[in-house]
């Protein structure tokens, strides 16, 4: 993200600085990489950790929780790229871009396949349907193949 005069703006914190108290706004979007990341507080009871997807909570601004969603419309907030977000913790989670997603372990997953929500933070290819009818929200394009379960790389856009 470019600062004054289209300068680079310099960061003294890491994307994956995971800390107590904020040392960012929270809310502050920033580039790095070809991930696009958003500072946020978990307000959840649950760790998040990298590679699972986050909603916001209803808290407030920019808290999110572990998300379960696995409806056909809601998309994730982001996904949790670089170090474990523990509970009542600020860190950066990844908004779009190339990034790591966790399979569910419920179906295996081929490169290019539409990525879909599951339970507990994780991701599943999605079933019931074609084009725009999926069983689950799809927010992603698998770019590598994964087998039943671990983690893989994938175009996100979350909402």
């Amino acid at each position: 993200m470019a600062g004054p005069y289209g300068l680079p703006t310099v960061w003294t914190e890491s994307v994956s600085a995971v800390t107590a108290t904020n040392s960012v706004e929270v809310g502050t979007l920033r580039y790095e990489g070809e991930i696009l990341y958003q500072y946020v507080y978990n307000a959840g009871t649950t760790q998040i950790n990298p590679g699972e997807i986050c909603t916001l909570s209803a808290v407030t601004g920019y808290s999110v929780t572990v998300s379960s969603i696995i409806d056909p419309i809601s998309k994730p907030f982001g996904v949790v790229q670089n170090a474990t977000l523990t509970t009542a913790t600020y860190g950066w989670v990844g908004r779009s871009g190339i990034m790591m997603l966790e399979n569910a372990g419920n179906t295996a997953i081929a490169a290019g396949y539409p990525i879909a929500t599951a339970a507990d933070g994780s991701v599943d290819a999605p079933t019931g349907g074609t084009g725009t009818t999926w069983s689950k929200a799809v927010f992603a394009k698998a770019l590598t193949a994964t087998t039943t379960a671990g983690n893989f790389h994938a175009l996100v856009q979350c909402m």
